[in-house]
């Protein structure tokens, strides 16, 4: 089969995005999330073998005006039942924006990219004061540098950013800086 392979290296002394990216792909199994079919590492690197999409980003339709209310509200309902389900597991994604989610061709919402997820019963990946995501679709306690109370919330907090963009064509609030 047609795979997607995603290689990063290590980096000494932390544990790297995409052990921790293996981890929580490992507790996930949902249509609208991309599955992982195989990790593993070498001494150089570690390697995510997952589902190949065909199609665009999110953020790529918006760009092009290819995306109606009713595609916006589908790609919505889509995010919320894998977020659930990410959540209901103990995974917590950190990272939900226009480019970590995939449209593929046949109409199909897959979100991607846990490099950055919290896992409930796992060590922090982060310090506190250290900022991980995409300011734009931050939760406020993410932007403030408390990643460590970014749970569930903050996930639900950055798909509303989403659905706002992507139906009023703005953000509900102007990134400066």
């Amino acid at each position: 089969r047609a795979v997607a392979i995603k290689r990063s290296g290590l980096d000494a002394g932390e544990t790297p995005r995409a052990e921790r990216e293996a981890l929580a792909a490992a507790r996930l199994s949902h249509p609208a999330i991309v599955g992982l079919y195989e990790a593993g590492h070498d001494d150089e690197a570690w390697w995510l073998v997952s589902e190949l999409v065909h199609g665009r980003t999110l953020g790529q339709l918006e760009r092009e005006g290819a995306l109606s209310d009713l595609d916006v509200v589908r790609i919505g309902v889509d995010l919320c039942t894998a977020l659930e389900h990410a959540h209901a597991r103990g995974v917590v994604h950190r990272d939900v924006k226009p480019g970590n989610v995939m449209v593929a061709d046949d109409g199909a919402t897959k979100l991607t990219d846990f490099g950055i997820a919290h896992l409930a019963d796992s060590g922090a990946l982060t310090r506190t004061g250290d900022v991980v995501g995409t300011i734009a679709y931050m939760a406020p306690e993410q932007a403030e540098g408390r990643s460590r109370d970014a749970g569930p919330a903050a996930d639900v907090y950055a798909l509303g950013v989403i659905l706002y963009e992507m139906l009023t064509g703005r953000m509900p609030y102007p990134v400066t800086g």
